[in-house]
């Protein structure tokens, strides 16, 4: 079946659970006697879901970013 003249195409994706996490302690940039230190521990800052999605017909990229699924805990 073809599209009709005012029909439009979506393409939609989504991220769950992306997780946020903060360093510990700030890096330390080099210096002339050692070289840059990164920290590599973190804090977990909970969970982000990213939903995106491409409209053909408009050229646009409509997306957000939500704290929080949508989905109740079981």
């Amino acid at each position: 079946m073809p599209l009709a003249p005012t029909g439009s195409v979506v393409c939609a994706d989504e991220k769950t659970s992306i997780q946020a996490r903060q360093l510990r302690h700030a890096s330390m940039p080099p210096a002339s006697h050692r070289l840059q230190n990164v920290e590599h521990k973190y804090e977990r800052k909970g969970a982000s879901a990213y939903r995106a999605a491409w409209d053909v017909r408009c050229a646009k990229v409509p997306s957000r970013c939500e704290r929080k699924t949508g989905i109740a805990p079981s």
